[in-house]
């Protein structure tokens, strides 16, 4: 009995590692990205072997990249295999040249019927234009992002609701596209809740406003570094506790073209 639970366990742990080199191979390899006007940088953190976060960086012509950035509910496989499901779909609708908001909705039309009761997934879809100076984007529950215009920190809100929790007639009815500018020095950060939300031994949360003092704190740095800062705030305040959730951060800095 014993050395059939270990038989099982082995292969469970394989099973998780072929699971890890595919989201290995979904996720893009941001260090081979060359963006003309930006730099970037991602941390992708998983608290489990496989995680629920997603991520994609896709340069659409060479002006405009597209940015996606999500968080499955739950953790471990299952959340694993609904986020290798909707990169699989984000790849391939951001080449229909849709705006944020419309890509968001074939998102959630295509997740609908196939996602489980108990499961969503929050996104946020952006458009980063360095020929027009902006950033369009549109946000399907997901943690609001932060920008840094003019020295000025700002929280950039958005109506929408999370993908796979209702049908299209309600869900296409509250989401909608927000423009902001995006001048060269400018810096925006995208994250998703295992950052806001990692909390220390007395259980107090790291906070949204935590992130933008951090940002606002780091912003004449490079985008690695930003991140790596912040990174290096939030296990300080969790007295270097291990990871509960995942935790992603893309940040982006508008450079000279």
């Amino acid at each position: 009995r014993q050395l059939s639970e270990l038989l099982k366990k082995r292969k469970l742990d394989f099973d998780l590692s072929l699971a890890e080199q595919v989201q290995s191979v979904l996720l893009p390899k941001t260090e081979e990205l060359a963006i003309k006007g930006l730099e970037l940088s991602v941390n992708y953190n998983a608290s489990q072997k496989v995680g629920g976060d997603l991520y994609d960086i896709i340069p659409l012509d060479e002006y405009r990249t597209a940015i996606g950035i999500g968080d499955v509910s739950g953790k471990g496989v299952s959340a694993s295999l609904l986020m290798a499901t909707c990169l699989t779909h984000l790849k391939h609708y951001v080449h229909t040249d849709a705006t944020p908001s419309s890509i968001l909705k074939k998102l959630n039309t295509a997740l609908y019927q196939h996602i489980p009761k108990n499961m969503f997934i929050t996104m946020i879809y952006a458009i980063v234009d360095t020929q027009k100076n902006c950033i369009e984007f549109a946000r399907a529950g997901h943690e609001y992002p932060f920008l840094i215009h003019n020295d000025q920190l700002v929280q950039l809100e958005s109506p929408g609701m999370a993908l796979g929790m209702m049908p299209e007639a309600i869900f296409n009815q509250v989401i909608k596209d927000e423009v902001h500018p995006f001048d060269v020095n400018d810096v925006c950060l995208f994250y998703t809740d295992g950052l806001s939300e990692a909390d220390n031994r007395d259980d107090v949360e790291f906070s949204s406003n935590n992130v933008g003092k951090f940002l606002i704190h780091y912003k004449n740095e490079s985008p690695q570094s930003i991140n790596e800062n912040i990174i290096r705030e939030v296990h300080t305040f969790r007295q270097k506790q291990s990871l509960k959730d995942d935790l992603t951060l893309i940040t982006l800095k508008r450079v000279n073209n």
